[in-house]
């Protein structure tokens, strides 16, 4: 298994709030329509219900991300169904310095991935993580 860290995002918030922001998963379809095409069209097709993020890939089609584990005010896990590969991927949710006002959010990608593969799918993998990542992130900016 290989892990792909995205960058963290810096949110103005206090982590417990994020963190129940972030729990409340349906709300995000929401957020989703609100958001600028262009934005939009970066992200894709991905769509939200209360327990899990639906993400249509070409060619592998609809990849559900289920939430397999919920850490209250830490973040979240979610485990991958209908995946080529086994995946999942983790919300970390930490104070930002000394600021009880800001806190960082960290996504990562862990994947099964082969050797010889990793050179062409690990570029993707960073993508990815980036753009969830940046995709909360202006969800939370959207909500102020």
């Amino acid at each position: 298994m290989t892990t792909f860290t995205g960058k963290p995002v810096e949110i103005q918030r206090p982590q417990n709030e994020v963190y129940q922001k972030l729990a409340n998963l349906g709300d995000y379809q929401t957020y989703m329509d609100q958001l600028p095409e262009e934005i939009r069209a970066k992200i894709g097709d991905v769509r939200f219900t209360p327990d899990a993020i639906l993400i249509t890939a070409a060619p592998v089609g609809e990849i559900t991300l289920a939430v397999t584990d919920r850490r209250e005010s830490q973040g979240m896990t979610f485990t991958a169904a209908n995946s080529p590969v086994p995946m999942t991927v983790d919300i970390n949710l930490t104070p930002a310095g000394e600021s009880p006002d800001a806190t960082i959010l960290a996504p990562s990608i862990t994947v099964e991935v082969p050797a010889m593969l990793r050179p062409l799918v690990a570029p993707k993998m960073e993508e990815a993580a980036n753009r969830l990542g940046e995709m909360l992130g202006n969800f939370f900016n959207l909500s102020k």
